[in-house]
C-alpha cells in the first residue's frame, strides 16, 4: 500500500524573561526581590539503526531537504522518533536595602586661607545603607585631579591647598536602589587682598575736592590705612578726602590694603598732581605768578622747564600749558635695611622714591647693572657670593636722576652649634681710606687662635663658634670724615646642656613612709634641654622637669638622675645622683632620739 506525505515539526518562540520588583512590607525596613526566568528547549530527531535508504534516497544527515514534489515518500517501513524536552528555571534574588536618613557632611573645623589650607569634608548617614556617592560644587559634579582626591568609597573628599575658586557650597548625594539623600555645607576661602586699586583724579586745580577710593580682592573684606609720601595718616577707611587741594597735596598717596585671617599687605600708590587753576594767558596783557614748592620744607634748588618752547608773537593769543612743577626724584630709599641674611634665605629689596612725573627704577649690584627694572628687586636662595652692593637707580625723565644703596651681606650660616660650626660675614661700605672694626655687642673683636680678619678687615671668620659669640655682631666703618655702624647680625648659637643638677624638695636625710617628696631638674641649654629621669640606673617612665613622688614607701629607697637631652646638638648629660633613703615611722623615731 502507498504511502505520501510529510510531517512539519512548529515550535514557538519563548519570550524573555521578564524582571519584576516585589515590596515585602513585613519589616521596617524595605526590600525587594528580581525574578530571573530562564527557558531551555531541546529538539532531538533520532532514526532507527541500519536504516536503509528511502524511496531510492541514498541516507544523509546534513543536506538540504527535498520539498515535497523532489522526494515524494515511497511506501516502505519508515521508523522516527522525535524527543522535544522544555526546561523551565526560574531563580530569585533577595536584597535587603533600608531607607536613607540623616545625610550629614562633617569638616571644615578651621579656617580656610588660599594657598596654605587643605579642604577636606567627610558625607555620612544616620541611618539606611548607601550604595552610591556622588559629590558636586555648586551644582557641578567634582572629579579627581592633581588637587582632589577621594577615598574608595568616596565617603570623603580632601583638596589640597585651596584656591580662592574653591570657596562654595558642597553638596553630597547618597543613594540606594529605594531612596535618595543629599547634604549641603559651605565653604568660604580665605584670600588676599589682591589686586589692590586706587580710584581718583590724578591732575587736579587749586581748591577742587579730591576724593580717592581705595578697592582690593579679599575674603574677608580688607582693611584699610594710607600714607602720604610715605608718612602714615590718620585715614583708616577705603577712602580719602582733600576737601581743598592746594601745592602741598601734591605727592603720593599710598593705600595699604590688609587681610586679618591671611596676615597679608598689599600696596598701590596713586600720584596727585595739583596745578594752577586758570592757565590762560593774553600776551602782553597779563602776568602770570607761579609758585614752586618741594614735598617737605627743605631748601632745595629750584629749576623751571618748559614743556615747549614759548614763540612771542603780537597778533595772536597764546596759551601756555602749565603743569606742576617736575621734582625729584627726592628721598629714594631701599627697604629693607638689615644687613646681614643666611646662606639660602630670599630677600626682596624695594626702592621708592619722592618724584613727578613718576620716576623709573633701574638696579645695579656692585656697580653693574642688573638686567632688572622696577621697584622690586628679588633673591631667592642668596649665597656667600651675591654678597655687595645694591643700588637702585630712581630716574626722572624731567630731572636729574638719583640713586640709593643699600648694602647686602651673606653670612655662611647663623643657625651655629657651639663648638662644631664656623661663621664667616663680610662688611661693606662706600668711601676711600676706609677703616673695618668689629664688635660683639659693645665689645671690641681682637683676633685669637679662633677668630680671624681679613680681606683689610673687612672680612670675620670665627671658627669653634662659643655661646659667648652669640651677641650681636656688627660693623663699624669709618675715615677721617666720618663713620658708620652697620645693623647687628644675631647668631642663633644652640649649646648645652651643661650644669644638669637635681633639687629635693623637702631636703633631708631619711623620710618617713607615706612621705611625699619633689625633684626638680635644670640645666643649661639652648633651645631648652628635654628631661628624663631614673632610679637606680634604670629609666622611669617619666619626662618633664619635675618628678613626684608621693606617699613614699621604703621600696623606693635609692639614687634617683635626671639625664638632660638637646635634640640640636644631640648631647645628653646627667645629674649626680640624688639619694632618698625612706624609713618607717618607728624607724624614724629611733634615729630622732
Amino acid at each position: 500500500m502507498s504511502v505520501g506525505g510529510y510531517c512539519e515539526l512548529s515550535i514557538q518562540q519563548i519570550p524573555p524573561p521578564v524582571l519584576r520588583q516585589y515590596n515585602l512590607p513585613a519589616h521596617s525596613a524595605e526590600h525587594y526581590f528580581t525574578l530571573k526566568h530562564t527557558h531551555t528547549h531541546t529538539h532531538t530527531l533520532s532514526e532507527p539503526a541500519g536504516r536503509q535508504s528511502v524511496a531510492g534516497y541514498p541516507k544523509r544527515d546534513s543536506s538540504p531537504r527535498p520539498t515535497r514534489e523532489q522526494d515524494p515518500i515511497q511506501p516502505t517501513a519508515l521508523s522516527h522518533v522525535f524527543a522535544l524536552s522544555h526546561k523551565l528555571s526560574l531563580s530569585f534574588s533577595l536584597l535587603h536595602a533600608e531607607k536613607i536618613s540623616g545625610a550629614s557632611i562633617s569638616g571644615l573645623t578651621a579656617e580656610l586661607i588660599a594657598g596654605n589650607s587643605s579642604l577636606i569634608l567627610s558625607c555620612q548617614a544616620s541611618t539606611g545603607s548607601v550604595s552610591n556617592r556622588l559629590w558636586l560644587k555648586d551644582g557641578q559634579s567634582l572629579s579627581p585631579s592633581n588637587r582632589v582626591t577621594f577615598t574608595a568609597d568616596n565617603s570623603s573628599m580632601n583638596i589640597k591647598k585651596v584656591e580662592k575658586d574653591d570657596a562654595g557650597q558642597y553638596k553630597c548625594s547618597l543613594s540606594n536602589p529605594i531612596s535618595t539623600a543629599t547634604a549641603e555645607r559651605d565653604a568660604v576661602v580665605n584670600y588676599g587682598p589682591e589686586s589692590v586699586t586706587v580710584q581718583g583724579e590724578k591732575t587736579v586745580k587749586m581748591n577742587t575736592k579730591v576724593v580717592l577710593e581705595c578697592s582690593a580682592s579679599s575674603v574677608p573684606p580688607a582693611g584699610f590705612m594710607w600714607t602720604f609720601n610715605e608718612t602714615l595718616t590718620n585715614v583708616k577707611t577705603d577712602t580719602f578726602i582733600i576737601e581743598k587741594a592746594n601745592y602741598n597735596d601734591s605727592g603720593n598717596y599710598t593705600c595699604v590694603a590688609s587681610n586679618a585671617v591671611t596676615g597679608l599687605k598689599s600696596t598701590s600708590v596713586h600720584t596727585l598732581v595739583v596745578k594752577d587753576s586758570d592757565t590762560k594767558r593774553v600776551e602782553f596783557s597779563d602776568t602770570l605768578s607761579l609758585t614752586c614748592s618741594s614735598y617737605k620744607n627743605t631748601s632745595s634748588q629750584i629749576t623751571w622747564i618748559c614743556n615747549e618752547p614759548i614763540v612771542l608773537h603780537t597778533q595772536i593769543h597764546l596759551q601756555v600749558r602749565l603743569s606742576h612743577c617736575p621734582v625729584g626724584p627726592d628721598n629714594t630709599s631701599v627697604t629693607p635695611k638689615e644687613q646681614f641674611y643666611s646662606s639660602g634665605s630670599s630677600i626682596s629689596l624695594f626702592c621708592s622714591a619722592q618724584s613727578s612725573p613718576d620716576a623709573q627704577f633701574q638696579w645695579h649690584f656692585n656697580g653693574a647693572k642688573l638686567d632688572k627694572v622696577g621697584k622690586e628687586l628679588k633673591l631667592e636662595n642668596i649665597q656667600q657670593n651675591q654678597s655687595g652692593n645694591y643700588s637702585c637707580w630712581a630716574h626722572n625723565t624731567v630731572t636729574l636722576r638719583y640713586h640709593s644703596r643699600t648694602y647686602v651681606s651673606v653670612a655662611n650660616a647663623t643657625d651655629l652649634v657651639e663648638f662644631n660650626d664656623t661663621v664667616s660675614v663680610k662688611c661693606f661700605a662706600n668711601g676711600s681710606s676706609l677703616t673695618f672694626q668689629w664688635l660683639n655687642g659693645s665689645s671690641h673683636i681682637t683676633v685669637s687662635e679662633r677668630v680671624q680678619l681679613s680681606d683689610n678687615n673687612q672680612t670675620l671668620t670665627i671658627s669653634n663658634i662659643l655661646r659667648s659669640d652669640g651677641r650681636s655682631i656688627s660693623c663699624n666703618v669709618s675715615n677721617i670724615i666720618s663713620s658708620n655702624m652697620s645693623t647687628p647680625l644675631i647668631l642663633n648659637i644652640s649649646f648645652g646642656p651643661d650644669n644638669t643638677s637635681v633639687i629635693v624638695t623637702p631636703k633631708d636625710q631619711f623620710y618617713s613612709s607615706g612621705s611625699n617628696i619633689f625633684l626638680f631638674c635644670s640645666a643649661q641649654s639652648s633651645p631648652d634641654a628635654q628631661f628624663q629621669w631614673h632610679f637606680n640606673g634604670a629609666k622611669l617612665d617619666k619626662v618633664g622637669k619635675e618628678l613626684k613622688l608621693e606617699n613614699i614607701q621604703q621600696n623606693q629607697s635609692g639614687n634617683y638622675s635626671c639625664w638632660a637631652h638637646n635634640t640640636v646638638t644631640l648631647r645628653y648629660q646627667s645629674s649626680e645622683p640624688s639619694l632618698i633613703n625612706v624609713i618607717g615611722k618607728r624607724e624614724r623615731c629611733q634615729q630622732t632620739f
